[in-house]
């Protein structure tokens, strides 16, 4: 969707520094966005800029609502920090708000806030937003690890997913890599070489089954990491030693089984190893120490070592590649 800006508040925008949606240097809808030296850029599939995107604030860690209309992200940090405060903008006004601190580690007042807050993700409505809280920036995954929160938009509320706590209160580990399903009624994570799925009330928390024959033995094994959802019915996971080489797989929710994402996508399998990200018919890997946006036909490196930037393929209807079983 695309937002349409009288000139009045375009010319404000340009004062700012901001540029809309509705603004382009370019044709086509954004389909990869990355951030870079504190500016969020918008491109088309072959890297091809559409928009930049600067706030008074430098731009570092970010997700786009589907509405077009927030940017909600964090400063950049140094890599050894694992979060910090979330900050939600909105597109059109330039307006910045900062997301409260969430009442777990933040449950007594007058305490110094704890904000290490990290892999924000907007919901399908662009409503709320989901993030992985930390207990501290730097430390082992026990002196880091938190639970998942859920900020709305409108209401300026947190709220905890109690079911990413333990029956002790504690969190059961550290999450990372939240995404939200199709419908918006439940939210996929990783923790600690599990994966999971929680609806949004966090009443319930499913840990993802996959063959064990498919989990490595290994000092270097990372167990399983969730990828994305893949429609509503599946997810695409990968499970090995080696996340830069190990190929992608999907779990059909309904029936367990698993399958090679390249078969059942019709991609070289070569091609779909060490994904970092996808959606539709892009995807992200790691190339030496820097990203790379893969498709069928086209692939290019993201400006910026892999440490200091953040990139994310769009959503985009992407029916047409979906696996029927998975719709």
């Amino acid at each position: 969707m695309k937002i349409h800006i009288r000139l009045t508040l375009l010319a404000l925008l340009s004062l700012l520094g901001l540029q809309s949606w509705g603004q382009s240097s370019g044709n086509g809808k954004p389909t990869v966005a990355y951030s870079y030296k504190g500016v969020l850029y918008l491109t088309t599939t072959s890297g091809h800029t559409l928009k930049a995107i600067r706030t008074k604030l430098s731009i570092g860690e970010f997700a786009i609502s589907p509405d077009d209309r927030f940017v909600v992200f964090s400063p950049p940090r140094s890599p050894d920090v694992t979060g910090g405060p979330l900050w939600v903008l909105n597109v059109a006004t330039g307006a910045l708000d900062r997301v409260p601190p969430e009442p777990f580690y933040n449950d007594a007042p007058g305490k110094n806030q704890i904000e290490f807050y990290a892999d924000p993700e907007f919901s399908p409505t662009s409503e709320t937003v989901a993030f992985a809280v930390h207990g501290r920036g730097t430390g082992d995954l026990v002196q880091t690890r938190g639970p998942v929160a859920v900020y709305d938009l409108e209401t300026r509320k947190v709220r905890i997913l109690k079911d990413t706590l333990g029956n002790d209160g504690l969190p059961l580990g550290f999450a990372s890599d939240l995404h939200w399903s199709p419908d918006g009624k439940h939210i996929l994570l990783d923790y600690e070489g599990s994966s999971a799925i929680t609806d949004v009330n966090g009443m319930k928390l499913t840990d993802l089954v996959v063959p064990q024959d498919e989990i490595k033995r290994s000092a270097l094994s990372y167990g399983v990491h969730a990828i994305n959802w893949l429609g509503s019915k599946c997810v695409l996971y990968q499970a090995g030693d080696d996340p830069d080489r190990d190929p992608t797989r999907v779990l059909n929710l309904s029936s367990d089984k698993t399958n090679a994402a390249a078969d059942l996508l019709n991609l070289p399998e070569q091609s779909l190893r060490g994904v970092l990200a996808f959606s539709g018919q892009l995807w992200v890997r790691r190339y030496g120490s820097r990203y790379r946006v893969d498709g069928p036909s086209t692939s290019w490196l993201v400006p910026g070592d892999s440490t200091t930037t953040h990139v994310r393929v769009l959503p985009t209807s992407n029916e047409n590649v979906i696996p029927t079983a998975c719709k």
